[in-house]
């Protein structure tokens, strides 16, 4: 237990400085935690990069306070639990979801895939507490900074397919990314119940002219 005890402080003796954002705010953290849970760490920390021999890297487009957050989720695993309710505002909505959608990005950045997955589940209960979805301006930076397949646009595509109604997605369909609305047209043909069809072949009125005249 002593060896293990000894083992264990000695890991922690390496520090990892990072300057982030254009200003290079300076955060001090312990290498070992770090790449503990990032991959992008454990690759810069290694001696065969010139950063990591200076144990030194930057991230100048990161915001501090993401990465403050970040440094939170290193040392606790956890990260701040939304308040907001249905009764909150938009700009306070809309800050908690800013904030998950970040940090979500960061983990993309860092290789951080559980920051990816507790960022997930946070925005998750924060659209099922404020019956609410990400706006579609936060959407456009989700769509430009993800690939196709990312579980973030998933989340999404999901959330507006169940929350949304079709003529209020409608409505601000012309805000959106074009690839946001495909995902959602796909999705929503996907989950279109079977019985559509059928529905169709009986009731053909919406389809016919009305003949009357005068």
């Amino acid at each position: 237990m002593t060896n293990h005890h000894r083992s264990s402080i000695h890991d922690f003796d390496n520090m990892v400085t990072v300057l982030v954002g254009k200003e290079e705010k300076r955060f001090t953290l312990h290498q070992d935690a770090i790449c503990a849970k990032s991959k992008f760490f454990k690759a810069a920390c290694s001696k065969k990069w010139l950063e990591g021999q200076e144990r030194t890297v930057r991230l100048p487009k990161t915001e501090v306070t993401t990465f403050q957050e970040y440094g939170s989720w290193i040392y606790s695993s956890e990260i701040a639990d939304g308040t907001c309710t249905a009764a909150s505002t938009s700009n306070e909505k809309g800050n908690e979801f800013q904030q998950l959608v970040y940090l979500h990005l960061l983990g993309d950045k860092l290789d951080d895939i559980q920051l990816r997955n507790k960022a997930n589940v946070g925005l998750f209960k924060i659209m099922q507490k404020t019956n609410a979805v990400p706006d579609a301006q936060l959407n456009k930076l989700v769509w430009a900074s993800t690939m196709p397949g990312s579980l973030l646009r998933k989340l999404i595509v999901d959330a507006i397919v169940k929350r949304y109604t079709r003529d209020g997605f409608a409505a601000d369909v012309s805000q959106y990314p074009a690839e946001c609305v495909q995902e959602v047209a796909v999705a929503a043909l996907q989950a279109a119940p079977v019985s559509s069809w059928e529905y169709m072949v009986q009731n053909l009125s919406p389809y016919k002219e009305d003949g009357k005249t005068g």
